[in-house]
């Protein structure tokens, strides 16, 4: 498992892999959580603060992304839901997935049925 040819692997972005598909998850969960505790509590102008920059630096760097890419500008309208919604879908299923291994349930595979033509 520990391969001195896979040093960079080992030490930079496995870590960097549990983290951010173990802990983030989890901790957005704690983010989501403090947020309503403070809408609650009276500090939503701060709440709204800091929703607007992060929806602003999404943006920002989607249209770097799409300037890179060479791609359609409009994509740049889809980034904050990069914020609100899509993060937390991914969240949700990284979560999941986690306590499922975690605990060991059997994993099932799925399929989706084709409707229409």
């Amino acid at each position: 498992m520990f391969n001195p040819r896979y040093a960079f692997l080992y030490r930079i972005a496995f870590p960097f892999m549990i983290i951010s598909m173990v802990v983030l998850p989890f901790a957005g969960l704690a983010v989501i959580a403090t947020s309503i505790w403070e809408i609650i509590s009276g500090d939503w102008f701060f709440v709204l603060k800091m929703f607007g920059l992060f929806i602003v630096l999404q943006t920002l760097m989607s249209a770097l992304a799409v300037r890179i890419d060479r791609d359609d500008p409009k994509l740049i309208l889809f980034s904050p839901f990069l914020v609100l919604g899509y993060k937390q879908l991914i969240d949700v299923l990284l979560m999941k997935g986690t306590l499922e291994t975690i605990f060991r349930t059997k994993a099932k595979w799925t399929r989706a049925k084709r409707i229409g033509i």
